[in-house]
């Protein structure tokens, strides 16, 4: 028995409808795993070990985190004083000679957050690549 061409149409239409939505769909599920963070953009990078570092994340594939242009706090108080007077520091002056590069496994990172553009830590870092 043929078909109708009105039932051809029909499936060829409902067929398109169900390939546009499987599209969105995966669009959708890319955008959340994949887009999570500029590349442009410095973050904060909490660890679990009390170690926060200012950085570029360049990508977030798998169980790593890629960190660039890496910076993070460094007490320059006297340590016998209370309070304490902190500056930044660029990843690389370190006695072993690291590259600016830092892999971060994700089960130590507690937490991210995005430097605001009034962020003094930022302001730092302007400054600092200013010099």
């Amino acid at each position: 028995m043929r078909r109708s061409s009105d039932s051809q149409l029909a499936d060829a239409v409902n067929a398109l409808i169900l390939i546009a939505a499987a599209v969105f769909v995966v669009m959708f599920l890319y955008h959340l795993l994949f887009a999570g963070f500029s590349s442009k953009q410095y973050y904060g990078v909490f660890l679990d070990s009390g170690d926060v570092y200012f950085a570029l994340i360049d990508s977030d594939k798998g169980d790593y985190m890629e960190l660039t242009d890496i910076y993070y706090l460094q007490n320059s108080s006297n340590p016998e004083t209370a309070g304490g007077e902190f500056s930044l520091a660029r990843l690389g002056g370190e006695v072993h000679g690291p590259e600016n590069l830092m892999y971060l496994n994700k089960d130590h990172i507690l937490n991210v957050q995005p430097l605001s553009s009034d962020s003094e830590v930022l302001r730092a870092i302007v400054e600092y690549k200013q010099q």
